[in-house]
């Protein structure tokens, strides 16, 4: 993922919220921007964050001008002096039934110099409209969600895990360059999303027709990541991070009774254990001397499941800075 930071500018960004979701895209939206929530479904920060390559963040730009109220926003636009040619505003009410965004766009268009083109602008500018207030900025370029490209892959898994909680789940426990493992990679979603977002990707499965499905997947994607064979509980694979939606039911060669042994073992090979389960690990992490630093609580169609962002002190490797 590319995220930039650059104290003299800020972005805003809006988030999906979904109810079942909320926590984690709100967790997600917060830090991938370093900054903090604003109004309900915006978040500030002081950094540029690519939301394709997000799970939950939907638009985002560069923050020019914001008001708690129109006239203000006006002002503020008003003061900048801004001129551009061949632009276009979109609007992003919050929620979709806010009213007046026609009314709010024009009278944004009017304190810019220049003309307006709908159908094939040179810039975009994001303008969102709450009951909080209102955000005014450069929008960003977003390109197609490495999570929506693993959606056509030719070999799907029924138990694999949510797209984009995988997505989410990566951001929040890695960093662009830094090493991630899945010693549970079913189908390689979690594989191929943290090499489409800058990692130095691994994956490993202890089930043969899921290694062969995974390596057919990454094959079709031009992914260039080698599924091995192991078993998550004596394998051999460091890294900055795990991150793995463990199996649970009874298709997986790994049932739930052996969790615990695999999850003893990851404390020895990753500073950072990111776990996305339906299981409750609460009483096993903490008897196994994890620090959980996050839990976050998720439920989509009527299946919860639960992000764990764990910190163990046994790995050998140390995350970079």
């Amino acid at each position: 993922m590319d995220i930039a930071e650059n104290e003299d500018r800020r972005y805003f960004y809006v988030y999906d919220r979904d109810e079942g979701t909320l926590a984690l895209a709100e967790q997600e939206a917060v830090t991938l921007s370093a900054g903090g929530v604003v109004a309900h479904g915006v978040v500030e920060g002081v950094r540029a964050v690519d939301c394709a390559m997000t799970g939950f963040l939907r638009i985002g730009a560069q923050l020019l001008a914001k008001g708690r109220t129109l006239d203000e926003l006006l002002a503020n636009v008003g003061g900048l002096g801004l001129r551009a040619q061949r632009y276009r505003i979109v609007a992003e009410p919050i929620p979709r039934t806010m009213p007046g965004d026609h009314r709010a766009i024009r009278a944004v268009a009017a304190q810019i110099d220049g003309r307006a083109d709908l159908r094939n602008p040179q810039q975009e500018f994001l303008l969102v409209i709450s009951a909080d207030g209102f955000w005014f900025g450069r929008r960003q370029p977003r390109g197609r969600s490495g999570w929506e490209q693993f959606g056509q892959r030719p070999r799907p898994f029924c138990n694999s895990v949510p797209l984009r909680l995988a997505c989410a789940a990566i951001g929040l426990s890695s960093q662009p360059g830094e090493s991630v493992y899945d010693p549970c990679c079913g189908s390689g979603t979690i594989p191929f999303l943290a090499w489409r977002m800058g990692r130095v990707a691994h994956g490993t499965d202890l089930s043969w027709p899921a290694v062969a499905m995974a390596r057919e997947n990454l094959a079709y994607l031009d992914c260039p990541i080698a599924i091995r064979h192991a078993d998550a509980r004596a394998t051999e694979q460091r890294a900055s991070c795990i991150i793995t939606n463990p199996p649970y039911d009874l298709y997986c060669p790994v049932q739930e009774s052996t969790v615990p042994a695999m999850m003893a073992r990851f404390r020895q090979l990753a500073p950072l254990v990111t776990v996305i389960t339906a299981m409750n690990l609460d009483k096993l992490v903490t008897d196994l001397g994890y620090t959980v630093e996050q839990a976050i609580r998720v439920r989509r169609h009527d299946f919860g499941r639960t992000i764990y962002l764990l910190r163990s002190s046994d790995s050998l490797i140390r995350r970079k800075a």
